[in-house]
C-alpha cells in the first residue's frame, strides 16, 4: 500500500534511489531551451527554512516511488498566498494506484492551511499529466512560453 508523507529535503536527498527517480523525472520534465536537470540543495534547505517550500514523498514498501515540492509564498500582484507545484512526480509503475491524486491532495491541503487561495500546477504540453489536472478539478487558465537567453 502507497503511504504519503511529509518529508524534510535532508529526508528526500537521503533516499537511496533519489538519483534514479530524479533522472526520470528530468527526461519526462525536460523543457527544450533549457540546460540539464540539476537539483540545488543548499537552495531547497534555504527555502525550506524560509517555510516556503514543503516536500512530500510517496512511499510503496518504504520505497521512495515518487514526491510533490510545493512552495507557498505571498503574490505581491493579488497581495495574497498562492501555492505553485515545484516539482511533482510519480515513478511510471506506481501510477495507476492513485498516487498522484494523493500528492497532489496533500499538497493542495497544506497550502490551505498556509492561507493560500490558489494552487498553480504546471504539466508539459500534450503529457499525461496535463490531461489529467481538468480530472483533478484544475483548469486551464495560462500558457507559458519560453525564450533562450543565451
Amino acid at each position: 500500500m502507497t503511504e504519503i508523507r511529509k518529508i524534510t529535503v535532508e529526508q528526500y536527498y537521503a533516499e537511496s534511489n533519489i538519483a534514479e527517480l530524479w533522472e526520470l523525472y528530468a527526461e519526462e520534465s525536460k523543457t527544450k531551451g533549457l540546460p540539464p536537470h540539476n537539483p540545488q540543495r543548499q537552495v531547497y534547505e534555504t527555502m525550506e527554512s524560509m517555510n516556503i517550500l514543503h516536500t512530500w514523498g510517496a512511499y510503496d514498501d518504504g520505497k521512495l516511488i515518487g514526491f510533490v515540492a510545493l512552495l507557498v509564498n505571498m503574490v505581491p500582484h493579488y497581495g495574497l498566498p498562492i501555492g505553485t507545484l515545484e516539482s511533482f512526480f510519480v515513478h511510471r509503475y506506481y501510477r495507476k494506484g492513485g498516487t498522484g491524486i494523493k500528492l497532489l491532495r496533500a499538497a493542495e491541503a497544506h497550502a490551505k492551511e498556509l492561507g493560500a487561495v490558489g494552487m498553480f500546477v504546471s504539466a508539459p504540453a500534450g503529457s499525461k499529466l496535463e490531461k489529467a489536472m481538468p480530472m483533478w478539478g484544475y483548469r486551464h487558465t495560462n500558457t507559458m512560453f519560453l525564450k533562450e537567453l543565451t
